[in-house]
């Protein structure tokens, strides 16, 4: 079984500037009165007060999304949960719920995500370890480049979430 077809799966992507997470609240609330969010969603809650913690996330039945600070840079947090689905489809899934997540805060924010980077977090330790992770690199590479239309290098960043980091080819970090 590959990492990919874990079923608790999520992107991140950065933009350039930073957010004031305040600000997020009445947006993602305003997502769920004007049913713009992916799929049912439950709840907005803020963890804006905890230094590196989650941020603002907007709660769903089969998808979460936050937003935090990190470094001085806003970051976006799609995850799938309870999704089945072959690992190819997923991700491609995943990548347009991310596209049109980044393109509804820039609407609402004025925030810019860019895919020169992206976080692939695997959050099913029953079904991805680290080493089905790396093992999915190539996979994951290619699914990446049909979905953003760009040549990723992918390396490991971290076991704990498991985490690769999947940067555009050439590009400057």
């Amino acid at each position: 079984m590959s990492a990919l077809d874990a079923h608790k799966l999520a992107l991140e992507v950065e933009a350039a500037q930073d957010v004031d997470l305040e600000r997020v609240v009445p947006v993602l609330h305003g997502w769920i009165q004007r049913q713009e969010t992916d799929g049912l969603a439950i709840d907005v809650a803020s963890y804006a007060h905890v230094p590196g913690g989650p941020g603002v996330l907007l709660i769903g039945h089969g998808v979460d999304l936050a937003v935090r600070a990190e470094a001085g840079r806003a970051v976006l947090h799609v995850a799938l949960k309870r999704d089945p689905r072959p690992g190819e489809e997923k991700l491609a899934d995943l990548a347009a719920r991310v596209t049109a997540a980044a393109a509804r805060l820039e609407r609402d924010l004025g925030l810019r995500f860019g895919t020169e980077r992206i976080r692939v977090v695997f959050l099913d330790r029953l079904r991805a370890t680290p080493e089905s992770a790396r093992a999915a690199i190539p996979a994951l590479a290619a699914a990446l480049e049909r979905a953003f239309g760009a040549r990723y290098q992918v390396l490991p960043e971290s076991d704990e979430p498991i985490t690769l980091l999947a940067s555009v080819e050439g590009a400057s970090t």
